[in-house]
């Protein structure tokens, strides 16, 4: 008896450690139809079934290990983040050369050809109403497609500061979720499936904050995660998750100045015999920059020379807001096509009489800059600098490009209106009026202040252009013939004295530039060079993302063949060790049977 009470003990843990060892095959089988199941879901990290063998015999399903690299992970992240901020640069800057494509309809050289050419229409026959019309038409379509491309790049700049905002809100919606999956993951650290799916969840989190912000990541033994900005702001610590704001501002730059001299000047040669000297306040980058010109015995020729002479970042020219009787010469100084940012803060004349110099308190204002800018903070810290990947990166970049682009733009079209008006303004039209601008600014209706949103054609009647310099001489070509060689940067002014149009070249013209190289190498050519450089990073980082994606899934992700064959293995020793437990079972029936 003593010996079958042994015997049945024995095969009661046989028993026992065989159902253990066909539960933990369950398990293991279990695991790995999760896998299969698994198998195109993006992000989900393979789990390996560890056995280990127990003591009194039978095994143990000791761990359900997530299959995971970190060091690729953490190589695939640095690289999400810059072809992040390339993908959504290249797809602003494809919507911004699209603008200014003649091919696709955008842009304005055509235009500014087919102004030229309409003129010399005007040149051969200038009492043809016929051609004076078709002058008009065409210099109306190149005013609409200037406005065409100048709205474009507004609205354009509206879509971008849309996308900021709500960027901003996914990046702190990303890390308030990954606080709330590190405190589960700390929660559930022995619940091994559930710790496994909230780090395959809190992965995919990381991933997708990379894709819109630069960031670090820093890994505990606990397997939570600390988060900070790649250049130290911390957005996740532990639990708690510090969010970021937006700010979007309107800045105002004033980019150009009229300067008007005491005494009305009947020509840009005319010697300016008063003592005193012209300070220009100006700001480069934020900077403060100043200098002085002693004007006593120059012209304002020589003046503007003299300015550009001392700084390559600021532009004088001549212009004349008078007209042929009463020529009225007057000083411009703007800032460079350089920097959007750069601004003129104010021109002084030494000499407080205003009689005598320059009357500053007459000088104005004559172009302002509006443009956004993009600002990220966190409580009273602006971040906005310390960004270089992601898409918030890409944002801020963007919108600095459309800002430059539009001041381009804008100056483009501020000096075609004054030397054309400037010269327009000499001439006597069919009507034998004079003094009239052939561009106005929408806003101020006159031909001050004119930029690519409000440029405007100031009249459609075919007898109210300009086309001589003689009154009752409808065939007088002179100032049309004059028109046409602002094409090639020259300018011509009125000399009272001797009754006849006098050439000189501007200073500094648009940089030495004819309107249409101006266009295309200025404006053109940058934004094609942006675009063809972030084309080429986007290429090479998507590459290199494509070829860690690639490894991280060769390590990471379920191969339905291996799965099969894990399946198939796992299903025959499930069913061996249930046949085994058939036989056992009966055995251990029989020997209860004896003892009866």
């Amino acid at each position: 008896m003593a010996n079958t009470s042994v015997l049945q003990s024995a095969m009661a843990n046989a028993l026992n450690n065989i159902s253990q060892t066909l539960l933990q095959n369950q398990r293991a089988i279990d695991i790995v139809n999760n896998n299969i199941a698994n198998l195109n879901t993006e992000g989900y990290s393979r789990v390996e079934a560890g056995f280990s063998s127990l003591p009194t015999g039978g095994t143990l399903l000791s761990e359900a290990k997530r299959v995971f690299d970190k060091n690729y992970f953490l190589r695939m992240i640095n690289t999400n983040q810059e072809k992040s901020y390339y993908e959504n640069l290249d797809s602003t800057l494809s919507q911004l050369e699209a603008l200014f494509k003649d091919s696709l309809g955008g842009g304005f050289s055509k235009q500014i050809d087919e102004f030229y050419n309409s003129l010399n229409d005007v040149i051969s026959s200038p009492d043809d109403l016929v051609a004076r019309k078709s002058f008009l038409t065409k210099t109306k379509m190149l005013v609409g497609r200037v406005r065409s491309v100048g709205e474009g790049m507004d609205d354009l700049s509206g879509l971008i500061k849309n996308s900021f905002r709500e960027t901003v809100m996914q990046i702190n919606n990303l890390a308030k979720r990954i606080t709330d999956l590190n405190k589960n993951i700390k929660y559930f650290a022995n619940d091994q499936t559930k710790l496994n799916s909230y780090l395959d969840q809190r992965d995919q989190a990381i991933k997708k904050l990379s894709s819109l912000i630069d960031i670090k990541v820093i890994y505990h033994q606990n397997n939570t995660v600390d988060i900070t900005t790649a250049k130290g702001h911390m957005l996740v610590l532990q639990d708690k998750a510090t969010p970021i704001q937006t700010r979007t501002n309107k800045v105002t730059m004033v980019n150009s100045y009229i300067v008007t001299p005491a005494n009305t000047l009947s020509s840009p040669k005319d010697i300016i015999t008063d003592s005193g000297t012209l300070t220009i306040n100006y700001k480069l980058n934020g900077e403060d920059q100043s200098f002085s010109i002693d004007y006593q015995n120059k012209s304002l020729l020589d003046i503007a020379s003299e300015i550009n002479a001392q700084s390559s970042d600021l532009k004088a020219d001549v212009v004349n807001v008078g007209d042929q009787t009463n020529p009225d010469y007057r000083l411009t100084v703007s800032t460079k096509m350089k920097n959007v940012q750069n601004e003129i803060v104010s021109i002084e004349d030494s000499d407080a009489d205003d009689t005598t110099g320059f009357d500053t308190s007459n000088s104005s204002e004559i172009y302002k800059q509006n443009y956004a800018k993009l600002r990220v903070l966190s409580g009273s810290v602006d971040l906005t600098n310390l960004f270089q990947f992601g898409k918030i990166a890409s944002l801020i970049k963007s919108q600095s490009l459309i800002n430059q682009a539009l001041y381009n733009v804008n100056r483009f079209a501020q000096d075609f209106a004054y030397q054309i008006n400037s010269i327009h303004r000499n001439g006597y039209n069919l009507n034998n009026e004079t003094g009239l601008d052939l561009f106005i600014s929408e806003q101020s209706g006159n031909g001050l202040g004119v930029d690519a949103t409000n440029i405007k054609l100031n009249f459609e009647d075919p007898k109210k252009l300009a086309a001589g310099i003689a009154q009752n001489m409808p065939a007088d070509n002179t100032l049309a013939k004059a028109i046409e060689k602002t094409k090639d940067g020259t300018i011509s002014y009125f000399d009272s004295t001797i009754k006849s149009l006098q050439e000189y070249e501007q200073p500094d013209f648009l940089d030495g530039l004819t309107y249409n190289d101006f266009y295309n190498s200025k404006i053109v050519s940058d934004i094609a060079f942006e675009t063809k450089y972030t084309k080429d990073r986007l290429d090479d980082t998507t590459l290199l993302f494509n070829t860690l994606n690639e490894k991280i899934e060769d390590i990471s992700g379920v191969n339905l063949d291996e799965e099969l064959v894990k399946l198939t293995q796992l299903q025959r020793s499930y069913q061996a060790t249930a046949r085994v437990m058939m036989v056992t079972d009966e055995l251990f029936k029989t020997l209860i049977e004896m003892t009866r």
